[in-house]
C-alpha cells in the first residue's frame, strides 16, 4: 500500500498514437505507447530496473541548498 492510500490507474481519454519527430542528420525519434497489459514481461522488467536504479538512494526530493 502506498503512503498516499490506494492509487488507481488513470483512464485514458483517447488512444495513444505512435509519434515521430525529425532530428538532426536525418535521424528520427519515434515513441510507441506501451501498456502493462500489452507489453512483453521483459520490457516491464527493464523499465522497473531503469526506474529503480534511477531512484535508488533517493528518499525525498532534493532541495536547493541541502547538504
Amino acid at each position: 500500500m502506498s503512503a498516499y492510500g490506494t492509487i488507481s490507474a488513470p483512464n485514458s481519454s483517447a488512444e495513444l498514437q505512435i509519434r515521430s519527430w525529425p532530428l538532426v542528420e536525418n535521424l528520427v525519434l519515434t515513441t510507441y505507447p506501451v501498456f502493462g497489459g500489452n507489453a512483453p514481461r521483459e520490457l516491464i522488467d527493464y523499465f522497473h530496473k531503469v526506474f529503480n536504479d534511477e531512484l535508488e538512494g533517493m528518499s525525498r526530493p532534493c532541495i536547493e541548498g541541502d547538504s
